[in-house]
This record gives C-alpha cells, sequence and structure tokens, in this order.
C-alpha cells in the first residue's frame, strides 16, 4: 500500500470509521469488510479516498486493538497479485510480530519449486499442476497450525488489508494459494479477516462470490460531502476561500467532492497555476477537462515528471527517470534538478503515492488514467513520445532483470517489460509475451503467466482477430494447467465460433488437443477421445510425428479408463513405435510403463510385470545419469506394486511401494505420497489389518487435500469401503457421499461412478430399496455415457444382489447375467471373477427354480453370440448342470 503524503491529518469518514471498529470488534460479524465506491458512473469512480481511509484504518487497529496484527497488501503492485508472493508478504509481517516464529516449512517448500523439474504423466502425458500451489499449501498449513497456537493464547486476530481489489477482480484467484479456496485466502488459519477495497461493486454472479454475500459487509465510499471538504480545505490549502461563501459551494459543485479532483485543485491553487475565479469560469461539465491539463503547467520539470510517471505505468524512480530523459527527445528542454529536491516535491502533491518501503514513486491510478486521457493524448497525438519512453522503460528494465537475482523483483520486471514492449510494437510485444507466457507455464509457474495476460489483454482492441484467438488460446492452455478444464472449454467454445477462417484452419490440431485435454480433466472420456482422433486425423495428415506419439498415447490412456483394453494396447504401441524411432527416450519409458499397466488390469501379469520391469530399468540409468529426475523412477516403483499387489503378491508390492514412498520423500512429490498412504491403505486391507489401513487412508486424506482431488477422493472412498467390509453401514455413508460430492465438483465422472455404486451398495445392506436404485440409475448413466464396462457390471451385480436377497430369483439372475457380459468386455479377469461369483450364487436357488434360471442365462449368452469368444460360463453351467442332476 502506499503513502500519500500531503495529507497529515486524516480528514472526515466517521462514519466508515464507526463501521470498521464496530465490525471489528464484533465477533459475529462477517469476516469480510469490502469498501467500494458509492457512485455508478464508471468514469466518476476512483479517486474517492479508499486507500487513505485503509491506511486509517489499520493504523487505529495498530494503535487502539493490540491484540489485532496488521498485515497490508495493494494489488496495484504486481507482486502482490501473486498467490505465493502475497502469502509470503503475510507471513513476513506476521514473523515480524511474533520474532519466536518463522514459516520454516513454506519458505523451503517455495524455494525448492526453482529446482522443480517439470514431468509428463506417465498415463497421459498430461503436465502437473503447479508444485509451487501444491506443495506449499501444505507447509503453510503446518507453520500456521503452530502459530494459531500462539496467537490462540494472546487472543490475537490476523488483519490483512487489500487495496486496489479491481485489478484482479475479474480473476481473483490470482491471489489464492490454495484451488479449493475462493478468494479471499485465509491460508487454513482461521483467526483471520479481511478489510478489501475496490472500485465496484461485488458481482455476486461471479463465481468467486455466488452464495457468499453472508460472508461480507459492505462500506460504499461517496465523495466528500461539504463539511469534509472544508477541513480538507483548511488543512491542505494555502488559498484562502471563505467556507461559507458561495465561492466555496460553487468550488465543491466544480470538483463534486470526488478527493482526487479536489486534491488536484487544491495543487493548482497552491502553485498559483490557477486562481478560483479561472475555475469558477468553467461549467460542472467540463471542470474535469479543464482542470486536468493544468498539470502541464506545473513547474518544469515536475510537469513532464507527472507525464512520464502516467505513462510508465507500473513504478517510477529516479535512476528511471535519468534513463528516460536520456533516451527521449522532448519538444522543450527539460530543466535540471537534483534528486533531493524532486523527492521533496513530488510527494506534496495529492496524487502522487508513496511506497512504504523503497524509493519508488506511482501516480495514483485515476490519476494515471485521467493524465493520459486528458494531457497525453493532446500532446502526443501518434504517441512518438510516449513510444521512445516505453523503448527507454524496457531497456532500464531489461538491464534490471539481469541484475536481480530476487524471483519477485524478475517476475516484476518481466510484466513491466511486457507492458512496454505490446505499447511499442504490438507484434513484437506479442512475442515477447508467447516466449515469457508458455515458459512460465513449462515451468508451472502459472500465476506470473496470468499476470502477463492481463497486461496482454489491456491491448485487445488493437489486436486483429487472429491475434486475439491466439490470445484465447494462451488463456485455454492457463486455465487447463491450473485444473481449470471447464473454463477452458468455455473459451474453446468461444474461438470454435467466432475465430478467424484461417487461422481455425492452421490452429486446428491443436484446438482438438486442448478439447481432449480439458475432457480428460473432467472424465469425459468419449468427448475426449474424439478430440484426439480428430486431432491425430490433421496431424497424420500433416506428418507431425511428434504430435501423433502424444495424441496416440493419450487416447491410449482414454482407452484405458474406458475398459477398452484391446484398443488401448493398439494405440500405444503406435505411440511407443513413434517414440522408438524419434529417439525420445523418457517418452518411450512412459509409454511402456502405460502397456504394463494394460496388461495388469487384463489380468496379464507376467506380460505386464515384463513391461514395469524393463521401463524401471530404463529410468533407472535415465536417472543416474542425470536426464530425469529421481521422482519419475519412484512411478515405476509405484506401478510395479501395484501389479504385485494385483498379483496378490503383497509383500513383493509392499517393498515397491516402500521404495517409491523413500523416493517421493526425497524429492519432495506431495502428489506420489499421498498415493502411497493409499496404495499402504490397500496392502493393509489385503492382509486383514482394516484398522491400519484406516490410518493410512487418513493420512492420504490429508495429504491430498489440498494436493489433488483424485487421490482425495479415493481416500474417502476406501474409508467407506473399509466401514462396509466391517459392516458398519451408516459409518460407510458419509465417507461415500464425501466422495461423491468432491467428485461432482471436479467434475471426476469414474470415480464419481465407483461412489455412487458404493453408497448403493451400502443401502443395500440397510434395506433402504429407493435410495438403491435411485444412486445406481445414476451411476448407469454416467457409466453408458462414457462406456465404463467394469462399473456397468458392478451396477448389474448390485442390482441382482437385491433381488436375490428378496428370493426374487428370476429377476436377480437377469441381472447377473448382464454383469458377466459387461465384465467378458472388460477383461477376462474380472470376467472370471464374475462366472464364478454367479455359479456361487446358483448354490442358493431352489431346485425348482434352478433350471429355468440356469436356461435363461444360457439362452442370453447364446442369442448374443458370446458363447465361442466366452465359452467359460457356457463351460461352467454345464457343469454345473450335469453335477447337480442327482
Amino acid at each position: 500500500m502506499y503513502k500519500q503524503q500531503p495529507m497529515t491529518n486524516f480528514i472526515g469518514r466517521n462514519k466508515e470509521i464507526d463501521t470498521f471498529a464496530s465490525w471489528l470488534t464484533d465477533t459475529k460479524a462477517p469476516w469480510i469488510l469490502y469498501i467500494h465506491d458509492a457512485t455508478e458512473e464508471t468514469d466518476k469512480k476512483g479517486g474517492v479516498g479508499k486507500t487513505w481511509l485503509l491506511r486509517r484504518c489499520a493504523d487505529i487497529a495498530r494503535q487502539k486493538y493490540q491484540e489485532t496484527a496488521v498485515v497490508t497488501a495493494d494489488f496495484f503492485n504486481i507482486g502482490d497479485r501473486d498467490y505465493v508472493f502475497l502469502a509470503e508478504k503475510i507471513l513476513t509481517g506476521l514473523s515480524k510480530l511474533y520474532p519466536h516464529w518463522q514459516p520454516e516449512e513454506f519458505l523451503e517448500a517455495v524455494s525448492q519449486t526453482s529446482r522443480y523439474e517439470v514431468f509428463s504423466s506417465p498415463q497421459s502425458e498430461e503436465t502437473t499442476e503447479s508444485s509451487i500451489r501444491k506443495f506449499a499449501t501444505i507447509a503453510l498449513a503446518n507453520d500456521l497450525q503452530r502459530l494459531d497456537l500462539s496467537l490462540a493464547e494472546h487472543n490475537k486476530t490476523l488483519l490483512v488489508f487489500l487495496d486496489t481489489y479491481e485489478m484482479i477482480e475479474d480473476n481473483p484467484l490470482v491471489a489464492v494459494l490454495r484451488h479449493s479456496q475462493t478468494f479471499p485466502d485465509n491460508y487454513l488459519y482461521y483467526s483471520m479477516r479481511f478489510v478489501i477495497a475496490g472500485r465496484n461493486k461485488l458481482d455476486w454472479q461471479h463465481p468467486n462470490w455466488q452464495g457468499r454475500e453472508q460472508e461480507v459487509e459492505v462500506i460504499t465510499l461517496a465523495p466528500f460531502d461539504l463539511e469534509e471538504m472544508r477541513d480538507y480545505m483548511a488543512t491542505e490549502s494555502t488559498y484562502d476561500i471563505p467556507p461559507d461563501s458561495d465561492t466555496f459551494r460553487a468550488l465543491y459543485d466544480r470538483t463534486e467532492g470526488r478527493p482526487i479532483i479536489l486534491g488536484l485543485a487544491i495543487d493548482v491553487l497552491n502553485n498559483r497555476i490557477a486562481t478560483v475565479s479561472d475555475m469558477l469560469s468553467v461549467s460542472r461539465t467540463q471542470f474535469e477537462q479543464y482542470l486536468v491539463p493544468q498539470i502541464n503547467k506545473l513547474e518544469n520539470p515536475l510537469n513532464w515528471v507527472i507525464l512520464f510517471m502516467a505513462h510508465v505505468y507500473h513504478r517510477f524512480n529516479l535512476t528511471l527517470l535519468e534513463r528516460i530523459l536520456q533516451g527521449v527527445p522532448l519538444s522543450e528542454p527539460i530543466q535540471s534538478i537534483s534528486r533531493d529536491e524532486l523527492v521533496k516535491l513530488l510527494p506534496e502533491l495529492s496524487f502522487v503515492r508513496r511506497p512504504d518501503v523503497g524509493d519508488d514513486f506511482v501516480l495514483h491510478d485515476e490519476m494515471r488514467r485521467l493524465v493520459t486521457r486528458y494531457c497525453w493524448i493532446g500532446l502526443d497525438p501518434d504517441r512518438r513520445y510516449r513510444k521512445d519512453i516505453s523503448r527507454s522503460v524496457f531497456d532500464y528494465y531489461e538491464h534490471e532483470l539481469v541484475a536481480s537475482s530476487n524471483e519477485q523483483q524478475r517476475q516484476g520486471y518481466i510484466v513491466e517489460i511486457l507492458y512496454h514492449r505490446l505499447y511499442v510494437d504490438l507484434d513484437d510485444g506479442l512475442k515477447y509475451f508467447y516466449n515469457n507466457f508458455y515458459q512460465a507455464l513449462d515451468f508451472l509457474k502459472t500465476a506470473i503467466a496470468r499476470l502477463m495476460l492481463q497486461e496482454a489483454l489491456q491491448f485487445l482492441s488493437s489486436m486483429s482477430l487472429a491475434q486475439r484467438n491466439e490470445l484465447q488460446l494462451a488463456e485455454v492452455r492457463l486455465y487447463r494447467t491450473e485444473e481449470n478444464p471447464q473454463a477452458a472449454l468455455e473459451i474453446l467454445q468461444q474461438i470454435s465460433q467466432e475465430a478467424d477462417s484461417q487461422w481455425y484452419a492452421e490452429n486446428q490440431a491443436f484446438i482438438l488437443l486442448e478439447n481432449g485435454r480439458s475432457y480428460a480433466l473432467q472424465s469425459r472420456y468419449a468427448e475426449a477421445a474424439d478430440s484426439y482422433t480428430q486431432s491425430l486425423e490433421i496431424e497424420q495428415a500433416r506428418g507431425h510425428e511428434p504430435q501423433c506419439a502424444r495424441l496416440l498415447n493419450n487416447l491410449g490412456f482414454i482407452c484405458r479408463r474406458r475398459g477398452q483394453f484391446a484398443a488401448a494396447l493398439d494405440y500405444y504401441e503406435k505411440s511407443i513405435a513413434l517414440y522408438k524411432k524419434l529417439g525420445r527416450q523418457t517418452n518411450y519409458v512412459a509409454v511402456l510403463g502405460n502397456i504394463s499397466n494394460v496388461y495388469r488390469l487384463q489380468g496379464k501379469i507376467e506380460e505386464a510385470l515384463r513391461r514395469g520391469k524393463i521401463a524401471w530399468r530404463i529410468r533407472q540409468e535415465l536417472v543416474r545419469d542425470g536426464k530425469v529426475t529421481e521422482m519419475l523412477l519412484g512411478l515405476s516403483e509405484q506401478a510395479l506394486g501395484v501389479i504385485y499387489l494385483t498379483a496378490g503378491d503383497i509383500i513383493e508390492a509392499e517393498v515397491h511401494f516402500k521404495k517409491a514412498y523413500d523416493i517421493f520423500l526425497r524429492t519432495n512429490y506431495k502428489l506420489g505420497i499421498a498415493t502411497i498412504y493409499n496404495h499402504f491403505g490397500e496392502v493393509e486391507i489385503k492382509k486383514g489389518e482394516l484398522g491400519e489401513a484406516l490410518i493410512w487412508l487418513k493420512k492420504s486424506e490429508d495429504a491430498s487435500r489440498e494436493i489433488d482431488k483424485e487421490q482425495y477422493i479415493v481416500s474417502f472412498n476406501k474409508q467407506g469401503r473399509i466401514k462396509a467390509l466391517q459392516q458398519a453401514w451408516k459409518e460407510s455413508l458419509p465417507l461415500f457421499e464425501q466422495a461423491i460430492a468432491i467428485a461432482r465438483e471436479v467434475p471426476a465422472y469414474y470415480l464419481l461412478t465407483d461412489s455412487l455404486i458404493d453408497l448403493a451398495e451400502s443401502y443395500r445392506a440397510l434395506n433402504q430399496p429407493e435410495r438403491v436404485f435411485q444412486h445406481l440409475q445414476e451411476a448407469e448413466e454416467i457409466a453408458t455415457r462414457e462406456n465404463y464396462q467394469s462399473q456397468l457390471g458392478e451396477i448389474e451385480r448390485t442390482r441382482g444382489m437385491y433381488y436375490y436377497i428378496i428370493s426374487d430369483y428370476n429377476t436377480a439372475f437377469q441381472h447377473f447375467i448382464l454383469y458377466c457380459h459387461h465384465m467378458a468386455l472388460h477383461n477376462t479377469t474380472e470376467f472370471s471373477i464374475a462366472v464364478r461369483r454367479s455359479t456361487d450364487s446358483l448354490m442358493g436357488v431352489p431346485k425348482d427354480v434352478l433350471p429355468v434360471v440356469t436356461q435363461e442365462m444360457l439362452q442370453y449368452w447364446t442369442s448374443h453370440h458370446l458363447e465361442e469368444d466366452y465359452p467359460e460360463l457356457v463351460d461352467a453351467f454345464e457343469e454345473l448342470d450335469e453335477l447337480m442332476v442327482l
């Protein structure tokens, strides 16, 4: 937040301050206080004293409420819009207040991100979301848990002031560390309150604010009233105007009580640029247009410095001023002035901000808009001077970028350079944008990517349709990396309807790829497969082999998730052949692991192990040679553990899971750790140690909460299954329901379907048939749409078990035969299990019903021509019939 020097005494706003004090001391008040401009006119917003009021409230909180710790931030500053740097700022403020406490885990997690290597998922080559956000969140929670105890002892509250909210109001999640949290982020620390100031009303229809009216108390800030203007003039003006005179009221009418305009009017009067009579000769409607250009009449060089500050935009200092003076040929000479004198004069102007720390000055954001509108356009209609200023600015910051090792400064410099490059030459600026934007995404730095996109969007009106489409595609990539596939799909839909035809034809394959990726993140596998297939056809026609290999791998992943194992193997084999041809060893080994996984799912354990061990061996060599991170070797160990667990070799599975766990701990791979906890739980379930299994699954729940939704859902689902195994059916219900709620939110349809089936099974045990069939119906709709054969089979089995228990054997076995059919299409192992379960169930059927039931099942099998490909069922039933003759 910035200082505004001339207002040494706070003026007015007593009502608003009383509201703040009441809100702060009311323990039942909403945890957010939002301050915005009262006026509805866009051109009249800004400059009503929100920053000043925030500073006053912060001072009051520090002085009067010793139990309250205060932290301030301003979204006008680029760094404060970055969720990592904002969190660091808040934690730094806390550590100064509590010297015995340091956010050690958080700072360590953030420092590791610079060393973090980007990798691809071994299943689908989709890049994981930012390790910064994931690793830092858990570390931050641990740090704040320690601090929370300290604050609780002293009955303290953390009060955070956030200014200039309008800078992020379209996408407030840019300042949020946790994906599951809406803005503002309380960092899992519940003794926290926020005071936020922005120009506009909160948009209650925005996804961030929907349904949250009860969380926010609102203050509307109007311009000064007549009495407040009297106090202001008495404090700041050297020009004597009787406060009860018609002249005074006429000046109030012209300024409309807006502090930014009133302050400028006083600056003009104090500097003897114009008289009150001059001002009153202008009508109210023309007053702003008349007053702002008076800045040009400030003493040289102060007038030019203000113009420079308005265009420089982000920040301004004396070194930058010297660079501009050297590089910009102006229409009139600039008078020399000492640094000390300029530092003294600038803060005397009402619209100049100075930061709490550092040597920078910044023009009030509303004054910047006014100066650009009323001063620069007349002085520089062809933007020649301003382009020269921009060249000086990005030359200056490129030099600073090389010299600086501070990551926050470097990111700020990149954003500032981007703005001025775009201003000077749109094409050159866009090249700079894409180079840095995609590099940021490659290293999973989504916060800086979002800041760059915000800057680029300011120039949207100057772009061609094709350039706008390209920028939309960049935003799609950003949303997908932020794990927001729905937002990505909405933009892709816009592109398909509004795109430049030539650009769309050139980029159609990539657009389809992004469609597929976003659908896959939502488990909408049918739509993902369709998009990937169309993209593949285009890339094959163009001969783009690397893209073809990627798409084939992705199609293999989709088929695997849908239970189409033969098709998955076909895609994977074609993909691996291309990667082998291209010499891409890391991609080759990833696909080899995928093939191993398919063989495991088919029940072909030896084939799965051979390929899994080869993938593990190659990764060992790649790690030894420093070509990939050790974390990927951990994934191979994990995959081998899963194969052994599937084969029933619990001891060997546990050995590999432990090796994977050790690697994930060394590499601080939080997602891997959460996943291994779930696997440890599975191992204990196989051992029959359900209590131990629950401990591991709870660990996974805690570890994955802010890391990965899929593992988070799995942890709840498996806890529910343990309760079901213990026949604690009522206790299983909330666990399955929690898994379902999270899966709907993601959405994750495969896991959602699993949990719906499990929930139905629990209700079946509780003899609540309406709920059983309700949940099975929803599960069937999803599984049918997505072609989840194994889940369709489980749905039929659950229905069959309900009818079997109530002795409706004919209906039960109609469902059991459908269960067998789906599992036959899924894999041989599950089909064999389905046949065994069905024949076991026949043992409980009365002798007079048995021939009818078996005959109907066999008739179904033969009428669907399944006896040739799947003779096991016919053989089993015929043998059963023969053995039971007596």
